[in-house]
């Protein structure tokens, strides 16, 4: 169902760890370059500034076109209003599938921008056509048009923003209907907890896979949105901008999740650093300094100005305890982590060996017990197992 084929996926992946490898020294030039020449594939690639422009455009024209029909046409049944938005909606989707297939476009911010856009139409379509059905149904076939768009997005060209955003939609299904606050968003966290399952059961456990970095970041991403899901008192920030209202349910549930994220930081980062998981890593401190900065209000302690002097102190103080008990293991490293500075993009660790077999140097013998790759699984571009 994938557009591109799997070699072309992991020969964009790995171009990109090797001009991280040549930027950090890890490569020389010419190794840089020859790598680069035998992962060149037809696709065609743009800069991520005009990438991001040709987007914007592209969604510009996409909404124009399809006003300036309802402009020239006076619709008044939402029937056919909804028909026409699924027909925009699968003719965008259309044509991003040929640029895709046809003209080779990867991440040229044409083929994402009228993706997202037909599945944000279907989306609209559906929604107005249950409108008038009932209380909610117009939300819930919404929502769950966007959750299967989204699924399907990453399913046919690999877009990993679409599922991220999908699961706040997923999420926001139990809220249609009409259940007590404690529920629902018990509910919710329970949804995701379930995608979470289905990530970690999904994931590749082949270390080459270009895939482990997705599952790493749909894992990571649904673990934050349900520690927003819990957190009572993150919305004192939302609700000074109007996007959020108070919680009203029972103080038994109230207590429950201040347990919830006290411990969800905690657990999350035995976790990544158990599995090595960076954006699980990177999350779960994030979550760590929220807990912190919403800890006072959860417990109905008056806020000081001192606050966040007191706060960056404490996270200065752990940082340079942290960096010390680092530094002084064995060769200032302690399970795999080090506090010195690497220029080089983490991956780049898990993926030295593969350089080691890639790059051919004068001194570099291959030694007799050497098998291949078993049919090209390196890691590396594709490459065949008996080069």
């Amino acid at each position: 169902m994938r557009a591109y084929s799997r070699a072309d996926e992991e020969s964009v992946r790995d171009q990109a760890r090797v001009r991280a490898w040549t930027a950090a020294g890890l490569l020389s030039p010419e190794q840089g370059t020859a790598l680069e020449a035998e992962l060149r594939t037809d696709l065609r690639r743009t800069h991520v500034v005009l990438r991001g422009v040709l987007a914007f455009f592209t969604a510009l024209i996409v909404a124009a076109a399809v006003g300036l029909f309802f402009t020239g046409l006076s619709i008044e049944s939402r029937a056919i209003v909804a028909v026409v938005l699924w027909f925009f909606g699968f003719v965008s989707l259309g044509i991003a599938d040929g640029l895709v297939t046809q003209m080779r476009f990867y991440r040229h911010g044409i083929e994402e921008a009228l993706a997202v856009c037909g599945i944000a139409l279907l989306t609209f379509g559906t929604m107005l056509l249950f409108d008038d059905v009932g209380s909610h149904v117009d939300g819930q076939a919404g929502l769950a048009v966007a959750v299967l768009g989204g699924i399907y997005l990453y399913a046919r060209f690999g877009f990993v923003y679409a599922i991220v955003a999908a699961l706040p939609c997923a999420a926001a299904l139990a809220f249609q209907f009409g259940l007590p606050d404690s529920i629902a968003r018990a509910s919710a966290a329970l949804v995701l907890l379930g995608a979470i399952g289905a990530t970690r059961a999904l994931r590749p456990r082949d270390a080459g896979d270009y895939r482990i970095g997705d599952y790493a970041v749909f894992q990571a991403a649904a673990w934050v949105f349900v520690y927003l899901l819990l957190n009572l008192r993150v919305g004192d920030v939302w609700r000074d901008l109007g996007l959020y209202s108070s919680f009203e349910g029972e103080r038994g549930f109230y207590w429950i999740t201040y347990v919830a994220v006290c411990l969800m930081p905690i657990a999350g980062l035995t976790v990544s650093i158990r599995e090595r998981d960076r954006p699980l890593l990177i999350a779960n401190l994030a979550l760590a300094l929220l807990t912190l900065a919403t800890n006072k209000p959860y417990l109905g302690w008056p806020r000081q100005p001192w606050d966040p002097i007191i706060l960056g102190v404490l996270l200065v103080t752990i940082a340079l305890g942290v960096r010390r008990w680092l530094a002084r293991g064995p060769n200032g490293t302690r399970g795999g982590f080090t506090a010195e500075k690497l220029d080089a993009n983490l991956d780049a660790i898990r993926y030295l060996g593969t350089v080691s077999v890639l790059v051919k140097t004068p001194t570099a013998a291959p030694s007799d017990h050497w098998k291949g790759f078993q049919g090209g699984r390196s890691g590396g571009g594709g490459a065949s197992g008996d080069f």
